[in-house]
């Protein structure tokens, strides 16, 4: 709280809807009159732009934080993608070894992959395909 020494005196034109605004809000604060209120709400708006002007240093630290976390995340999934594409490629040298299929065929199967993966919003089965198999 201010004393009185340490105030100023000067003149503000406010309209008389925020002044209505300001005597509703008094009581649901600790301020004594409109000038302590008026005090602290400037002292508020004081604080939220020196924490704006904060802002614009954090954020770069910020965003150089989630860049990296993204990055991480992106090498992972890489990783992992990769580590699946080798698992897939020696299931399909296995599958091909034993069986025989023809270009034509092979072709036809792609299609109907692509549209069955596509169907089901890639979240095929290995139990879609033994019912497609055994139909």
């Amino acid at each position: 709280m201010q004393t009185q020494k340490d105030s100023v005196r000067m003149g503000v034109y406010i309209s008389k809807k925020l002044q209505d605004r300001v005597d509703h809000a008094i009581p649901k604060t600790d301020a004594r009159s409109r000038s302590e209120f008026i005090s602290d709400a400037l002292e508020l708006y004081l604080a939220w732009l020196d924490s704006y002007d904060y802002s614009k240093v954090l954020t770069p630290a910020l965003e150089s934080v989630i860049e990296a976390k993204i990055k991480e995340t992106e090498n992972h999934i890489a990783g992992v993608l990769f580590k699946q594409g080798v698992e897939l490629a020696i299931l399909m040298h296995v599958i091909a070894a034993s069986q025989q299929y023809d270009p034509d065929s092979l072709e036809e199967l792609r299609k109907h992959c692509v549209n069955e993966v596509r169907k089901y919003s890639g979240r095929y089965r290995f139990e879609d395909a033994v019912a497609f198999q055994n139909s």
